[in-house]
């Protein structure tokens, strides 16, 4: 589908559970796949990826169908990936944790959807420990229509209150880009299973060159960093190599980042509000109004151990 998309102005950013921040769908697969040997079948990454969307459907017409119902092999998969994953616990994917900073820099939220069941993907997102940076979570035991149906994206755009026009779906197969396709959303592929195909290609936002060096220049910068360095060495002559190494202009480089904090109001915009919205389990979020904002350095450390003691024991609220 063609429409204008963009990368300007986004204030919430979708994103998949399964492949988009942890590496689930390759576990899926590979359990999956291996299931298929038992009983002589071949599995390939391609098919199994366009069963992905829907966690109550995806198995209806799988390989497995004639030997295993559909229920009981999802029941099976689900509880022994729980099982692995307690074990092993590092399942984020590369650059998800400075993914979600710069959204929190920006101010962008973060909507998660999944096709595991909402209790399920907290508790995943708990093990990843991003579970307290998400937003709003969508899972796949809602009474919402599966994808590529858009009800599920259009129903996370009305609960964060943005327009699709503001909003990136950041999708990792192709029922995801359709549904935001069809929202008009701007969309952008993370391939996962297998790369984009042409139909993908044509219904996603283009990075340009000129964004790519953008980006780049204003994070992988000199001025965005700093170095530490311990040990028995001659500081001048260390800095002295350092810049020898380095392939970059320092000076064209080395420039003050310039951050941009929004005006923060010390009063309270609204003191309740509720949001009806067909999902499996209630969400519930307390705030509270400081009115110390743009504070940095020792300060800002000061008020999140403060917080954090505050608050660390208020789990079974």
């Amino acid at each position: 589908m063609f429409y204008s998309q963009t990368c300007e102005n986004i204030k919430l950013i979708i994103f998949t559970l399964d492949g988009g921040l942890l590496d689930l769908n390759r576990l899926r697969y590979n359990y999956y796949r291996s299931t298929c040997e038992t009983y002589h079948k071949v599995a390939t990454r391609e098919d199994f990826s366009k069963m992905l969307g829907n966690m109550n459907t995806m198995y209806d017409h799988s390989l497995l169908s004639d030997y295993i119902s559909a229920k009981d092999f999802n029941r099976m998969v689900e509880k022994d990936l729980f099982e692995y994953i307690k074990l092993k616990p590092n399942i984020k994917r590369e650059g998800v944790d400075e993914l979600i900073q710069y959204c929190k820099q920006k101010d962008i939220k973060i909507a998660v959807y999944t096709t595991h069941k909402t209790k399920r993907a907290i508790q995943y997102l708990q093990l990843a420990k991003i579970y307290e940076k998400i937003d709003f979570l969508i899972g796949g035991d809602s009474r919402l229509k599966p994808l590529p149906e858009v009800d599920i994206l259009e129903v996370t755009c009305q609960r964060m209150n943005i327009d699709p026009s503001h909003t990136m779906v950041v999708a990792n197969f192709e029922s995801m880009v359709e549904a935001a396709n069809q929202l008009l959303a701007n969309v952008i592929y993370m391939p996962d299973l297998v790369p984009a195909s042409d139909k993908i290609k044509a219904s996603v936002y283009k990075i340009t060159k000129e964004e790519l060096y953008k980006c780049y220049n204003t994070f992988y910068n000199p001025g965005n960093m700093a170095l530490f360095v311990i040990g028995d060495l001659e500081a001048e002559e260390f800095f002295e190599n350092v810049k020898k190494a380095n392939k970059y202009d320092m000076a064209k480089m080395d420039h003050e980042i310039t951050r941009i904090y929004p005006e923060e109001p010390t009063y309270v915009n609204k003191k309740e509000i509720i949001t009806q919205a067909p999902i499996s389990m209630p969400i519930f979020n307390i705030g509270f109004k400081d009115d110390k904002v743009n504070i940095k350095g020792k300060e800002l450390l000061r008020y999140e151990v403060i917080t954090d003691i505050l608050i660390m024991n208020t789990e079974r609220i």
